[in-house]
């Protein structure tokens, strides 16, 4: 990106630590959560590009924030971008869907939703209620994960409604600023 990207049409910023120096992306440091969502509000599309990213809470960050995804077509990104942005597969087709985006980019922001950590659980707890109750996991294995299994169900649950009461303070902190 950083010598194939037309910086004449578009600015792009690295926000956190690395031990590269960028001829033309901004390079800042790691920001506090409410300067971090103050710099996504203002930005347009945010580029994920990790390889392996099992729930990526910065894409969801941005997204939170109002940035259109663009991400890699690998792990749990399509989950997460769905028809909100777009994926891409390498270097072939990063830039012509970032080009595009940037021609719609209203019509991408009109499709963003917000993450409900509520939903987010729940769906955690069905598929964890699918997959313990489906006939493929035989009865020797029910009895010996029953004890983990709910611990990670109930500790599952207990997080979420924590951070789901953060999540609605932060929210609503972000969008007054």
């Amino acid at each position: 990106m950083d010598n194939n990207l037309d910086f004449e049409k578009y600015e792009m910023s690295f926000i956190g630590n690395v031990n590269y120096n960028f001829k033309n992306i901004s390079k800042l440091a790691s920001l506090d959560s409410l300067n971090l969502s103050r710099h996504l509000q203002k930005s347009d599309i945010f580029l994920a590009t990790s390889m392996f990213e099992s729930c990526s809470n910065s894409l969801i960050e941005a997204i939170n924030c109002g940035c259109v995804p663009l991400a890699r077509n690998n792990s749990s990104y399509p989950e997460i971008v769905k028809h909100m942005g777009e994926l891409y597969d390498g270097e072939n087709d990063i830039l012509e869907k970032l080009r595009n985006m940037s021609k719609n980019i209203e019509y991408y922001k009109n499709d963003l939703q917000e993450f409900d950590l509520n939903i987010t659980a729940k769906n955690y707890y069905d598929f964890a209620i699918k997959v313990y109750s489906s006939n493929s996991v035989n009865n020797a294995v029910k009895k010996r994960l029953s004890f983990i299994y709910y611990i990670f169900l109930f500790g599952i649950i207990k997080l979420y409604a924590k951070f789901s009461k953060y999540q609605a303070f932060l929210t609503k902190k972000w969008r007054k600023h």
